[in-house]
């Protein structure tokens, strides 16, 4: 876990890899990577796009294979642009195509693995909350799967740095790692840093709370951090609200073990939420303790 997280943001270039439907929300995800590429340098960014074949058992072979063919065809072109825009902006970033036939959580999988991936970036439409937004897509899946960092760009969200990132967290000693090297990411793009845990405990989340500090304090270098406790017992509903009446540019969460994803969606979810309609979420490996 800590060689993963000191690859995604160490100053060294990174291996982004972005699946791509050619649909709005995959566009605007690429726009977003373009951008952020300039903070977080990458040396190369993989195109990975799964393409859905006829495989009827109602049409003959001929004209099974004729129209496979024009649909590979149709998918390379749009492949191809989205490389020639990519060079356009970035003349020094490689490029690298792949068209599968495969499916797409499985086969993000298995690209980022053999690739050495640092970075998944997946584009995904706004919904009614961050319930419905993760586990009503393919993000989610490959948020659990997946061996490094993933970010879910929301559609229609355009980049504009990040002057402000919040950080869900338990306070964990799991956490203390992968916390390190967020401070860091934050120094080095110059944004302040929230740390927000949600209990129904407070005097548990007050004792936890000073051992996390003690623990980061010889990693602060001036950095602006702020922690932020509410005591509740619904996750979900707090963080979101949290980020309706805080600016938030990136919501993070580290090394989260499965049992938190539990609670976070355990619950039940009102439908007036959207804050994540706006807010894009990165996620660390999952990290069992």
């Amino acid at each position: 876990m800590k060689n993963v997280i000191y690859q995604f943001v160490c100053m060294n270039p990174q291996t982004i890899l972005l699946p791509t439907d050619f649909s709005k929300c995959a566009n605007d995800a690429l726009n977003y990577t373009l951008e952020l590429i300039k903070s977080i340098p990458a040396s190369r960014l993989i195109l990975l796009h799964s393409i859905i074949y006829n495989d009827s058992a109602f049409i003959n072979s001929t004209e099974k294979e004729k129209e496979n063919t024009k649909r590979f065809n149709e998918a390379k072109t749009k492949i191809d642009q989205i490389t020639a825009q990519i060079k356009n902006k970035n003349s020094e970033i490689q490029v690298k195509e792949i068209l599968d036939a495969g499916s797409p959580v499985e086969t993000i999988d298995l690209i980022a693995e053999k690739e050495k991936v640092d970075l998944i970036i997946m584009g995904t439409k706004g919904a009614s909350g961050l319930r419905e937004i993760i586990i009503g897509s393919y993000a989610a899946k490959v948020i659990k799967c997946a061996g490094c960092p993933v970010l879910v760009v929301p559609e229609n969200f355009t980049y504009r740095g990040s002057s402000r990132i919040v950080c869900t967290t338990d306070f964990h000693s799991s956490e203390i790692d992968s916390s390190f090297y967020l401070l860091d990411l934050a120094e080095r793009i110059g944004t302040s840093l929230t740390f927000l845990n949600i209990n129904d405990n407070a005097r548990e989340q007050k004792k936890k709370l000073h051992v996390f500090q003690e623990s980061l304090k010889t990693m602060k270098n001036g950095l602006e951090t702020n922690y932020e406790l509410i005591h509740s017992d619904n996750i979900l509903k707090s963080i979101e609200q949290y980020a309706k009446e805080n600016p938030t540019d990136l919501l993070v969460t580290l090394g989260k073990r499965r049992d938190f994803w539990k609670k976070l969606f355990g619950a039940k979810i009102p439908e007036n939420i959207s804050f994540h309609s706006h807010v894009p979420l990165l996620s660390f490996p999952f990290q069992e303790c």
